[in-house]
């Protein structure tokens, strides 16, 4: 098994929890194994506390506040889950299509904008995702996406007991995986937030 980064041989790491879980030792990143059907997988997000109350919102608002520069044109949020909060807090100033694999699945075109929130950490097949997300760009496009960067150590970091989470993304990684997409990193703010562009 090789990092789809680097292409290099990962490590195995072993870990308290149930999963196998693997380090690449050039990037960083860490990868985990679980065995959850499509069915297991959307049960769990369903058992995810993702209703549009005051404190939910207000995790997108603080979001908004640091990626809101980033956004233009028509907008997509991908891996909106099943409230479309996302699209909510933006529609009175840009057209914004939501999607989302279980809750809104439909068919995609290209964007000025991708906004993907909490979503890369779920890819079952990393590369593949993460290729399909470049082609949805349209030229000069952002992609923006959120997810925490790995956080040391990682044998007792919260974030990686989620048992849909697989993919653990370090700065270093996001950007080798930027560069072999042909991405430029527009910004980032070393901890959970990075601005991917396509060239003209």
């Amino acid at each position: 098994m090789n990092c789809f980064v680097c292409d290099q041989p990962l490590i195995n790491n072993p870990t308290t929890n149930q999963y196998l879980t693997y380090t690449c030792p050039e990037c960083g990143m860490y990868f985990q194994e679980q065995g959850l059907t499509l069915d297991e997988e959307q049960a769990r997000y369903e058992l995810h506390n993702n209703i549009p109350d005051p404190a939910y919102v207000g995790m997108f608002e603080k979001i908004l506040t640091t990626i809101g520069p980033y956004i233009h044109g028509e907008v997509l949020d991908f891996g909106s889950g099943q409230y479309n909060v996302l699209a909510q807090l933006l529609e009175s100033r840009y057209s914004v299509t939501s999607y989302d694999l279980f809750f809104h699945p439909i068919v995609l075109s290209t964007y000025d904008t991708v906004i993907a929130i909490e979503v890369v950490e779920h890819f079952k097949d990393p590369l593949s995702e993460w290729q399909k997300l470049t082609s949805l760009l349209n030229p000069g496009a952002h992609l923006i996406v959120q997810t925490r960067f790995v956080e040391e150590p990682f044998i007792s970091w919260w974030y990686q007991r989620d048992p849909t989470h697989r993919v653990f993304y370090t700065k270093k990684g996001l950007e080798r995986l930027a560069q072999k997409l042909g991405l430029t990193v527009t910004f980032s703010n070393n901890h959970s937030i990075m601005v991917l562009t396509r060239g003209m």
